[in-house]
């Protein structure tokens, strides 16, 4: 008796472990992308203004690198939206429209150049909060895989805007 009620209680360990499958999405997951969609789109805006208005050399070239970078992460992004069922906007939350508006009503020179690259540090401090958080307690493998592939990415860019936030921009 004992044996069968081992063997029960195996089976049904087994089963309740495999029920969950590394395949479903949970909310994790789910506010992962439309974070992680938030930011591309932002950095993609935010890189677009500044390349153009930028009037420092490194200030520009990270910008143009941002919507190179970002462009290419949201395309993926929207690739593994439509095949896990994730909807993926091109849009930006009220903090990045704010942001956006800031940007566009300061005047090329310096202080825009300081508030671009100052929010860049934040940002992908932000971003990179947001992919931890997926590697940690994401479910779905192909949304994880994407926030492992991406961070290291996002950790370089971050380092890269501290840099130049440092050399150019004291705080």
């Amino acid at each position: 008796m004992k044996k069968a009620i081992y063997t029960a209680l195996l089976l049904s360990a087994v089963v309740l472990g495999c029920s969950k499958s590394d395949t479903e999405l949970n909310n994790t997951d789910q506010t992962f992308a439309l974070q992680a969609s938030i930011s591309n789109s932002a950095e993609v805006d935010a890189g677009t203004l500044a390349s153009t208005k930028a009037t420092n050399a490194e200030v520009k070239k990270f910008a143009q690198h941002m919507v190179s970078s970002h462009t290419l992460a949201q395309t993926d992004l929207k690739n593994l939206g439509t095949s896990v069922g994730i909807a993926v906007k091109d849009t930006i939350d009220p903090p990045h429209v704010a942001l956006k508006g800031l940007l566009m009503s300061t005047p090329a020179g310096r202080a825009f150049d300081s508030i671009y690259i100052h929010s860049q540090v934040a940002d992908h401090d932000m971003t990179i909060a947001n992919f931890q958080t997926e590697q940690n307690n994401g479910s779905h493998r192909d949304v994880q895989d994407y926030a492992n592939r991406y961070l290291p990415h996002i950790q370089m860019h971050r380092q890269s805007a501290d840099s130049i936030s440092r050399a150019f921009f004291r705080r």
